[in-house]
């Protein structure tokens, strides 16, 4: 018994170590949030974030980001950043996942400072 545990374990713990690399332009920021289409993230102070209506549009694939207090929807495309309710959002990337879904990864940007336009 002992034996198949550890031969188990072993095969679990290799395929973990040999698991490929992520593709290049993946990594993700520690503040970065992943929305699947249909789907919504909360990313504090009661501030929420839904993702919906995934479609190329001038050869981009672009979404439709909706955002609560207060309630507002807005097509974006990767590398815009919204500023809503105070604050800043970058949509860093916006991709096809499987199963013909889309998803869509935010960034929460520190608040402009004192000055800025």
């Amino acid at each position: 018994m002992k034996l198949t545990l550890a031969a188990a374990l072993a095969l679990v713990l290799g395929c973990t170590r040999g698991a490929p690399p992520a593709p290049a332009g993946t990594n993700m920021d520690s503040n970065d949030v992943t929305i699947h289409e249909g789907g919504q993230a909360r990313l504090g102070g009661g501030f929420d974030v839904g993702a919906s209506n995934f479609w190329e549009d001038g050869g981009q694939l672009t979404c439709a980001l909706t955002f609560s207090s207060p309630y507002r929807t807005e097509r974006v495309r990767q590398g815009q950043v919204l500023e809503h309710a105070g604050r800043r959002l970058e949509v860093v990337r916006i991709q096809s996942a499987g199963g013909g879904r889309g998803q869509v990864v935010v960034r929460e940007l520190a608040p402009p400072g004192p000055g800025s336009p």
